[in-house]
């Protein structure tokens, strides 16, 4: 193969490519959340409005313009939330049972950069707070949560 040839092919791939690009940029669906909690710069929570609970379901994490569902999230959310000082995790209230009266509230505490629940509490978001080593404490100021990424 000519050096001709190896630079037309070159050339022509590139611009394959950009083009395909060019064309899957223009094709990318905006969804419109009703509810969007801001982590840090790159990293949110949305949420879709459910009028008949009147509370927020299907909770998305949104890294930059990728967008991943949280599978685990099992239930609703008045979307009251708490976030660590290293912006890692959320600590966010979760509502399940029927809409009859018997719900029952608790919480989540979620890992934003491995898009899971770390762990599953048993009191709400106001019951607690993050302490200046990510660790989350319960009203009496006990651990619950160490704050690190292999509890």
């Amino acid at each position: 193969m000519t050096y001709t040839k190896i630079i037309t092919r070159s050339l022509l791939l590139t611009a394959s490519l950009l083009l395909f690009n060019a064309c899957y940029q223009s094709k990318r669906i905006q969804i419109n959340y009703d509810k969007v909690i801001t982590i840090n710069d790159h990293e949110k929570i949305a949420f879709t409005y459910d009028s008949t609970s009147n509370l927020y379901i299907r909770p998305v994490i949104i890294f930059g313009d990728r967008q991943h569902e949280l599978i685990s999230f099992d239930g609703r959310s008045n979307a009251n939330y708490k976030v660590s000082p290293n912006k890692k995790f959320v600590v966010l209230d979760r509502i399940v049972g029927n809409e009859l009266g018997n719900q029952q509230i608790s919480s989540v505490i979620i890992n934003i950069p491995d898009n899971i629940i770390s762990r599953y509490l048993s009191t709400t978001v106001e019951e607690g707070r993050w302490n200046s080593q990510n660790e989350w404490l319960n009203h009496s100021g006990a651990i619950v949560f160490k704050g690190n990424f292999h509890e």
